[in-house]
């Protein structure tokens, strides 16, 4: 790429990422991409752990809105819109950018047509040897990259943390607010629906710490993906059936398992035990179906050159993650059309007119007036919508 490159409006969003949002700043700055070509606005949802005064110290812009529905699509949206960038690159606050991936990035898409509008990386678990929900999400990184690297076509859409042409983000009016998960999906088959395109780049973007450390954490994950894949697939069920095919089988393999499995546990048990042996049948049918559909999978896996232990840790992920997605798309089953994204404010704008300046400013940012800080200036803003 000749002559100057663009400037880059790097939009991180965050919630009580603690030091997390440290090392995701610390990467943007540390970045080979010239700093007077990135302007960086963190966009805060009233962390109470000081993250908006941390961010001071690293951007160039810092805005903390209050929301009445929880919303990575919206918090997303007021960065990008509060940026005239040409160019504007999304980062989780849990994620590290690579030092060349901006660079990379940039001129990439540079170098791509008008029509595509995004461009993304690969991405890695930071510690994947933290535990064994961290191993099972690395796991999940590793092969998603695989198979894009194997099918570069079958890539439709971006995660959080990507690099898009503001065009395309104002043609289609950015992220919907209204949904809680799948955001990024759903704004991909908006852009596919105007003739806009997606390309993955099968190059190092980043480190990602998921920070997961129970069960809980992990259910939940799931059922969050169930409730984006019914809810996404739902409403680009006509044009763009994106995930619609997933979800349906994902439902089949649910009723086969579960109530497939309860009724042949069931009759198998009376035919060897009667009454009592049905019931213990019954309880052990749903167990052992998706015991066997983890073996089958493992083995899979294992046949395909894998280490045997790799193999089952990820067949058993797969399966385990299934339930608490199957739960989310059940409980998200004949539900209505999505609420509006509910009323929203920015309680709080801070901008500097140099990068890394470090301003003195308290932990409880939502407590100032408006006053000059440092080399900087806040104000407290009104409703806004």
């Amino acid at each position: 790429m000749t002559g100057q490159l663009p400037r880059v409006g790097v939009v991180v969003i965050g919630r009580d990422e603690g030091d997390r949002l440290r090392r995701c700043l610390e990467s943007v700055r540390d970045s080979r991409y010239p700093e007077d070509r990135i302007e960086v606005t963190y966009v805060d949802s009233e962390s109470r752990d000081g993250s908006a005064a941390l961010a001071c110290r690293y951007a160039d812009r810092v805005l903390v809105v209050r929301m009445t529905r929880p919303s990575a699509a919206l918090v997303r949206n007021v960065g990008w819109r509060s940026t005239a960038c040409e160019l504007v690159h999304f980062v989780d606050g849990d994620t590290r950018l690579r030092r060349d991936w901006l660079r990379t990035a940039v001129e990439t898409l540079a170098r791509e047509p008008a029509g595509v509008a995004c461009v993304f990386g690969d991405l890695r678990e930071e510690r994947p040897d933290a535990n064994l929900w961290h191993r099972m999400m690395a796991q999940d990184w590793e092969r998603m990259s695989e198979g894009w690297r194997r099918d570069p076509s079958s890539v439709c859409y971006c995660g959080g943390n990507a690099l898009f042409r503001r065009a395309a983000l104002d043609r289609v009016g950015g992220f919907d607010p209204s949904l809680a998960g799948g955001e990024e999906p759903d704004l991909c088959v908006r852009l596919a629906l105007e003739g806009r395109a997606v390309r993955y780049l099968p190059v190092p973007m980043g480190d990602h710490d998921i920070d997961m450390r129970t069960f809980r954490d992990y259910w939940r994950r799931g059922v969050k993906t169930g409730i984006a894949y019914a809810r996404v697939s739902r409403r680009h069920r006509g044009a763009f059936p994106l995930w619609r095919t997933r979800l349906r089988r994902d439902l089949a393999l649910a009723l086969a398992v579960l109530p497939g499995g309860l009724g042949i546990g069931a009759a198998a048990g009376v035919a060897a035990g009667g009454l009592a042996g049905g019931v213990a049948g019954a309880l052990a049918g749903p167990p052992l179906a998706l015991g066997a559909l983890v073996l089958r999978k493992a083995f899979r896996f294992w046949s395909a050159g894998e280490p045997a232990g790799r193999a089952f840790l990820g067949a058993a992920h797969t399966y385990l993650a299934k339930l608490g997605t199957w739960q989310g798309e059940m409980a998200d089953l004949g539900r209505g059309e999505d609420p509006e994204g509910g009323e929203w404010s920015v309680l709080l704008s801070w901008e500097n007119d140099r990068a890394r300046a470090v301003p003195v400013v308290p932990d409880r940012m939502d407590a100032i007036e408006d006053s000059h800080v440092g080399n900087g200036h806040v104000r407290v803003e009104g409703l806004v919508r």
